[in-house]
């Protein structure tokens, strides 16, 4: 089941949607849809690199998110590469949380160009 929650806060709106896989996706799209001006995006369940790879996408529908959550969400150096390619839409992000993941040196160095 997909839960998705959001909140005021003194400098945006902040979202936090926890993904089961089955429907996240597309929640994720009407949530970024329905909120243009989201800055702080948090995601977690464990969703690994193919969910990292469908997050990636969408995130090029958020250009204004300045900070990004994905701690312990089972993501690898492919999912970080796509994450990588994704986050390169996003001129207004100054914060990134990954800890928790197995990205190694390979997802590392996608995320640094």
């Amino acid at each position: 089941r997909t839960l998705a929650r959001t909140r005021s806060l003194a400098h945006g709106l902040a979202l936090a949607l926890t993904l089961s896989m089955a429907e996240p996706i597309e929640a994720l799209r009407q949530m970024l849809q329905r909120n243009p001006g989201l800055q702080t995006l948090k995601l977690g369940r464990r969703f690994g690199d193919a969910g990292a790879e469908a997050v990636a996408e969408e995130l090029r529908r958020a250009p204004r998110l300045q900070n990004v959550s994905l701690v312990e969400n089972a993501i690898g150096a492919g999912g970080a590469g796509a994450l990588a390619r994704g986050l390169r839409c996003m001129p207004c992000l100054t914060r990134l949380e990954l800890t928790g993941n197995s990205i190694r040196d390979e997802g590392a160095e996608a995320l640094a160009r």
